[in-house]
């Protein structure tokens, strides 16, 4: 019997993927009970940053992840395993493995029974236009905020270079820590999630210009890939590369994206790991770069944060 990766990555692609895909069409993620086993008991190198924390005499971990990855980079390398074995719990933003979670980031992002603006109407056929595409079933999603689906399509966009949102890091990782017997702490809501995904029609049409030109595409690869190699230096330098801080308007939107929520998180973290005896938490890598981070929030309020050396750096 064939099925879905069991740990299934953000739930937008649970249920966009055509069911009769053209061979020009990137592949179903399906994989096998026997692969899955067997790669398992694989030897895999670390992959990411992987940061401890101390304070109060207590030893504490935090794991940048990537939300679209591929298969065989779930499964965690020696330090990242020897991490997750010494936590008594295990914190990620959200379970997106838990389906009551993914009903109520649904309903969080649905628009259901409201008209699109006028401005939101003439994106519509462009972001149509891009389902078709990408292969993908845009009628599955068609009660989601305009946010949400080029959300959805930029996380699978990447799908032949093999990265999945099925394989997202942050899900592989709750798959592990349940398989342990570890208790799972949600760090944020999902609709506190819904509202960070949410922009303004400039927004919008921005982020449809980089999905057309397959500049998304690009830099979700690039930062895949430097995930994957552990590259410090690289991911340090997205907010350089990434070309999405041009203009005060981009510069707003991800700072909504991204820092705004760093400080709520920080807070969150902070709280989990006085509450837990050897603490794991993993939240995405982005929060971690540039400015104002997670972990210049976790230095001031008293923690010693120190880099782990990967084996494969």
């Amino acid at each position: 019997m064939r099925h879905r990766h069991p740990f299934i990555g953000l739930f937008l692609a649970c249920f966009l993927i055509e069911g009769a895909m053209s061979n020009t069409c990137p592949p179903t993620p399906l994989v096998d009970a026997a692969t899955l086993q067997k790669m398992a008991r694989q030897q895999h190198v670390d992959k990411g940053l992987l940061w401890e924390l101390q304070k109060g005499g207590q030893r504490f971990y935090l794991y940048g992840t990537v939300h679209v990855a591929r298969l065989e980079w779930d499964f965690p390398g020696p330090s990242v395993q020897r991490a997750l074995k010494s936590a008594a719990k295990v914190a990620v933003e959200l379970d997106i493995t838990n389906p009551t979670v993914v009903q109520q980031l649904s309903h969080a992002m649905s628009v259901a029974g409201r008209e699109p603006t006028p401005d939101e109407a003439r994106l519509e056929d462009r972001i149509r236009k891009q389902f078709r595409q990408a292969c993908l079933n845009e009628a599955a999603f068609s009660t989601a905020s305009l946010s949400s689906r080029l959300t959805s399509l930029a996380l699978l966009s990447a799908r032949d270079e093999g990265l999945y949102p099925d394989y997202a890091i942050d899900a592989a990782l709750v798959g592990f820590a349940r398989a342990q017997g570890k208790q799972i702490v949600e760090l944020e809501s999902a609709a506190a999630q819904a509202t960070a995904m949410e922009g303004d029609i400039e927004s919008l049409q921005r982020d449809l210009e980089r999905l057309e030109s397959g500049e998304t595409r690009r830099m979700i690869v690039k930062l895949a890939h430097a995930w994957a190699r552990s590259d410090r230096h690289e991911i340090e330098d997205y907010f350089s590369w990434c070309n999405c801080q041009g203009s005060p308007k981009e510069r707003s939107a991800m700072d909504h994206l991204i820092k705004d929520r760093n400080a709520t998180l920080a807070e969150q973290l902070a709280r989990f790991y006085e509450s837990a005896d050897g603490g794991f938490a993993a939240i995405g890598i982005l929060h971690m770069v540039g400015t104002d981070t997670v972990l210049d929030a976790l230095s001031r309020a008293g923690y010693t944060v120190q880099l782990i050396s990967m084996n494969n750096q």
